[in-house]
Order: structure tokens, then C-alpha cells, then sequence
């Protein structure tokens, strides 16, 4: 059976494939008691300023990307994603995460960081596929704009390639 997951190369130890489905947002959760969805939104929303300064063409920090998020939930990240199936679609870790703690290294932070989110953009279903309203509806039918009191939020932001080089 061919799935088609979300797989995106990242050089660790060696060269392995971050892998974005369920057995991996699940081992996420367990490890670290977060909800894998909430902490990629998180990540996102840290990435508004940067991103919004790339767009105004002004100099920015790759590191600033990385200042939003704690090693603790990185290194769960990589860990969780960086998922293998056997021959009978068994999932494995590769590291525990103290090991990964071990392989992740300084210097690798950002690349690795970069690549996560890359492959978390590219798993993200998209406006039409989630078949996103922009309105509540009212008792009598009519509909009324959300707002971030009633868990509307503001709209998400499209994340040019940019931000991954």
C-alpha cells in the first residue's frame, strides 16, 4: 500500500525524512502534553512578524524564527516527525528523546526548524479544503462576522517560500 504522506528530508546523524501524519502528531502529544496542531499554529503565529517584515523587504534574522519556540518542544518536534514504518506500516522513533536531544545539534536548530516548517505548511489542508467560513450564523439566518472572542480569530497568514531559505 502507497500512502500519500508528507515527507521532508532533514540532515540529522544522516539524511532522514520528517514524516507529518497522525502516529506522529500522536507521539507528540504524548511526549509533551501539548496538542501537536496548537503548537504549529503557535509557530506560525511567531513566524507573523518576521514574515511581515520579509514583505516590507526588510533585513531579517533567520534566528528570529527560532526565538519563539522552546529546544524542549523543537526537539519533541523533530523527534515525533522523524518517524520510520517497517515492512508492515509499524511505526519506530530512530532516537529517544534524549537522543535526539544528543543528535540535534546547535548549529542544526535552524535548517532542521526550517525544514519542519516547511513540511508542516505542506501538510496543512488548505481554505477549500477545510471549507472555511468567515461568518457565524445568526438565529434568524443571517450571518455575522467572527471575531477572536468567539473563536473566529484573525485570519491565517500565507507564508511565502522566502521565509524557508
Amino acid at each position: 500500500m502507497h500512502f500519500a504522506e508528507i515527507r521532508v528530508p532533514v540532515m540529522l546523524d544522516k539524511e532522514r525524512f520528517l514524516i507529518f501524519d497522525a502516529n506522529a502528531m500522536e507521539a507528540y502529544e504524548e511526549a509533551t502534553g501539548k496538542f501537536f496542531l496548537d503548537t504549529v499554529a503557535s509557530l506560525y503565529e511567531a513566524m507573523r512578524p518576521v514574515v511581515e517584515m520579509q514583505q516590507k523587504k526588510l533585513k531579517v534574522s533567520n534566528m528570529q524564527l527560532t526565538r519563539h519556540i522552546p529546544v524542549k518542544f523543537l526537539r519533541a518536534l523533530v523527534w515525533a516527525t522523524c518517524i520510520e514504518y517497517d515492512k508492515d506500516d509499524t511505526p519506530s522513533w530512530p532516537f529517544t528523546l534524549n537522543q535526539m536531544g544528543r543528535v540535534l545539534l546547535p548549529h542544526m536548530i535552524l535548517p532542521v526548524f526550517t525544514a519542519f516548517l516547511k513540511g508542516a505548511s505542506a501538510n496543512s489542508p488548505t481554505t477549500a479544503e477545510l471549507g472555511e467560513s468567515q461568518a457565524l450564523p445568526k438565529a434568524n439566518g443571517t450571518q455575522e462576522e467572527q471575531t477572536e472572542a468567539d473563536g473566529g480569530g484573525e485570519p491565517s497568514i500565507d507564508v511565502p517560500a522566502s521565509a524557508f531559505v
